[in-house]
């Protein structure tokens, strides 16, 4: 039970702030000509992957709270340091996306998101075969060694499941 309360409580913090900043933000992101800057994804056209691939999104919105932030940098770290050999092959990639913004939002469907998460895509030749939202990342986030256990865990599971 106090596991439960604590995600709920984490993204209820992370939804409020990011209600707060919706309605008080009015500011746009600029170019430095002052044309308004367009959102780009990081990840690359499908198309052009062949074979086996994992991709770990971190989909965040356009606030960042202190505990959305540390679930990304500990994501991240946990991912390109337990992976380093497979991220150098090109098996694995760790992408931070705004899934708030043009052309990312597609990602809130696709996924059926409710709040920032991990999710990691198993890719085969560019086309998506299987998925999984890792929520445990909320109610793991303040304990860095078992963050780091589920995290490295379920992408070893996925990993295996590329033969």
């Amino acid at each position: 039970m106090r596991m439960r309360t604590a995600w709920v409580t984490a993204a209820a913090a992370c939804l409020l702030g990011t209600a707060v900043w919706a309605m008080a933000s009015k500011q746009k992101t600029v170019t430095a000509d002052g044309s308004a800057a367009k959102p780009v994804s990081t990840e690359k056209p499908a198309a052009a992957d062949k074979g086996w691939k994992l991709v770990a999104y971190y989909l965040h919105g356009t606030y960042r709270c202190p505990t959305c932030l540390s679930i990304e940098k500990q994501s991240k770290e946990d991912i390109e340091g337990d992976f380093a050999k497979e991220i150098k092959a090109g098996k694995v990639v760790f992408l931070s996306l705004n899934y708030e913004e043009s052309p990312n939002t597609h990602f809130g469907d696709d996924y059926k998101l409710t709040t920032r998460s991990l999710v990691l895509s198993l890719r085969r030749d560019g086309k998506e075969v299987k998925w999984r939202n890792l929520p445990e990342i909320w109610t793991r986030v303040h304990n860095p060694p078992s963050f780091r256990e589920y995290v490295v865990g379920e992408v070893t599971a996925m990993l295996k499941e590329m033969n």
